[in-house]
């Protein structure tokens, strides 16, 4: 969805040359990509208990945290 949106941002920068759109599309893959990063440490923050992760991996839901607001 992130990619689409650049696209049409995109598109629609090059039919009205609007400064707005071009700045909103130049930003929308710095969000896709901290959301990417989201979605892979949550991922990671699910995962069960194991040997050197005995409370879980449940940090990992901060790390993403701090990759999101950074």
């Amino acid at each position: 969805m992130a990619v689409g949106l650049v696209v049409v941002k995109l598109g629609a920068w090059l039919m009205t040359d609007s400064v707005a759109l071009l700045a909103s599309a130049a930003d929308a893959p710095v969000d896709t990509a901290a959301s990417l990063v989201t979605f892979f440490w949550v991922r990671y923050a699910e995962r069960p208990p194991d040997l050197e992760h005995r409370f879980g991996h449940g940090k990992g839901e901060a790390v993403a945290a701090f990759t999101e607001a950074a």
